[in-house]
């Protein structure tokens, strides 16, 4: 048993030590959004499911369409928004963290993504993900 853990810090310290990942720098990074709706037992609040139906209002006024993905037993929904690393696309994201600021159980997630990932999202900000 003590061998077998030795072996797994051994494997962990070698992969540590491999060095640093490269980093494609001629591309902009991606930026993933997402927003989710949750509750605690009796159904997501109305005040979120409001705030919800807003971020829907403002990411149409861009043009985007995400298709609400439900992901819980209670009514939570969750959306999923990737673009271009951007003043427009910061602008955005700035106006639905307003939206939901003080609305409780409803969160923003905000994360760098790479192409890959972006795909899984299926929905864009901007012109780099038409026809993906």
């Amino acid at each position: 048993m003590l061998r077998g853990l030795l072996g797994g810090i051994v494997l962990l310290s070698m992969q540590a030590c491999a060095g640093p990942q490269r980093i494609d720098m001629t591309q902009p990074s991606l930026v993933e959004i997402s927003v989710y709706t949750q509750s605690l037992g009796r159904g997501v609040p109305d005040s979120a499911t409001r705030a919800f139906g807003k971020v829907l209002e403002r990411l149409r006024r861009e043009g985007i369409s995400p298709t609400p993905t439900p992901w819980g037993l209670e009514g939570e929904r969750r959306i999923c928004v990737v673009g271009e690393e951007s003043d427009q696309f910061a602008g955005v994201e700035n106006d639905i963290v307003a939206l939901i600021e003080g609305v409780a159980l409803i969160t923003i997630e905000r994360r760098t993504v790479s192409s890959e990932a972006g795909r899984r999202c299926r929905t864009w900000f901007g012109t780099r993900g038409q026809g993906q």
